[in-house]
């Protein structure tokens, strides 16, 4: 079986390459024989990392060939068709399910977020090309409830979760050379998972670094501030610290080179807890177990915490520094059950996709 995986893959984003991941090992343990090609911007890199044939997300003219023997593409996790990042990321991913249509190649779209949609002109063509497909799972209800909205009802549509729920906590040595080195034999750390959030003054930021920063010295632990997307986040973070005017040895950098997504799970693991805008930052630390403090930017942030139970949820725009640090002080935990069901239905929701029935023939097309 010839699978085409497109997302958004290969920049070196975890939470990404967290799906990703999650995609080709359940695809891998049904169907082992698979033959995976992904769309990605570091295509080496990606083959490297996951064992798999990857093109260069870019290059429509081997995608066409890729295409003329595929028997099936997926348009994987994450947020790909929502404006408010660009309106060109919607197109590009709208596009890319055109021309697998184009060529008569099964195409689904899987564990997806979709939204927000804010341009009418993009509405009317995530309809138009969705509408084609005979199954997509999606991430969250809310989702479900824009498709929904803007017409979107021939497909099959499930809802599932996240990919990244679906991988195990798996030891990894490096992390384990990291934190002695780095936290020390107090073995305590508390992580912070920033990203610059459009519309959010830098003052907000501030803020929520200073609190945790008190917070942590009240209970002996070391901040650690994690970069999940290492390219946005890093100098973001820095920069903030350096404002705020931290203790040197109050708190770490996690700057690992390469971090894989197994390797971040892992080190969420050994955290007292997390204070997190990231998704993935905190879907980790629903998998494992990491009492969690969430901010959320986007309703896919509170969304999620809903369906995990993980009631310490604060609006990044109002939150007050009280309401910071009366969080801080009894993050809440995921409940394990919800966690556990949410798995099954994602990989329930993969399993389903490789098990779809062909809508056409497929014919062979000169690229």
């Amino acid at each position: 079986m010839n699978i085409i995986i497109s997302g958004y893959y290969g920049f070196d984003n975890i939470g990404d390459e967290a799906v990703l991941l999650g995609l080709i090992t359940r695809i891998k343990a049904e169907k082992p024989d698979a033959y995976i090609t992904v769309l990605s911007a570091n295509p080496k890199r990606t083959e490297e990392l996951y064992g798999v044939h990857a093109i260069n997300r870019n290059d429509r003219i081997m995608f066409s060939r890729m295409l003329k023997d595929a028997d099936l593409f997926i348009s994987g996790g994450g947020s790909l068709i929502q404006d408010v990042t660009s309106w060109r990321s919607p197109l590009y991913y709208l596009y890319v399910i055109h021309l697998a249509l184009k060529f008569r190649v099964r195409s689904v779209i899987v564990c997806q977020g979709v939204g927000p949609l804010r341009r009418n002109f993009i509405r009317k063509w995530t309809k138009k090309v969705l509408n084609r497909l005979p199954y997509i799972s999606l991430r969250d209800e809310d989702s479900a409830t824009l498709l929904k909205e803007i017409g979107v009802t021939s497909p099959q549509i499930v809802v599932a979760s996240d990919p990244a729920l679906t991988f195990e906590v798996v030891k990894r040595e490096r992390i384990d050379e990291w934190w002695e080195e780095n936290i020390g034999e107090e073995n305590r750390a508390f992580g912070v998972a920033l990203r610059g959030v459009a519309g959010v003054e830098r003052g907000k930021f501030l803020e929520i670094i200073k609190t945790a920063a008190e917070k942590a010295k009240e209970k002996g632990e070391k901040l650690v501030f994690i970069p999940f997307f290492y390219e946005q986040d890093a100098p973001f973070i820095e920069e903030l610290t350096a404002e705020v005017g931290l203790e040197a040895n109050s708190y770490a950098f996690f700057d690992l080179p390469s971090i894989t997504p197994t390797e971040m799970m892992y080190f969420i693991s050994k955290l007292n807890g997390l204070l997190a805008v990231r998704l993935h930052a905190i879907i980790f630390a629903a998998v494992t177990k990491t009492p969690t403090v969430a901010l959320s930017y986007d309703p896919k942030v509170k969304s999620f915490c809903e369906s995990v139970d993980i009631s310490t949820v604060l609006d990044i725009n109002v939150f007050s520094a009280n309401d910071l640090s009366s969080s801080l002080a009894s993050p809440s935990v995921a409940d394990s059950e919800k966690v556990s069901l949410l798995r099954e239905k994602t990989i329930a929701a993969i399993k389903a996709t490789l098990r779809q029935p062909h809508v056409a023939r497929k014919r062979r097309l000169r690229a």
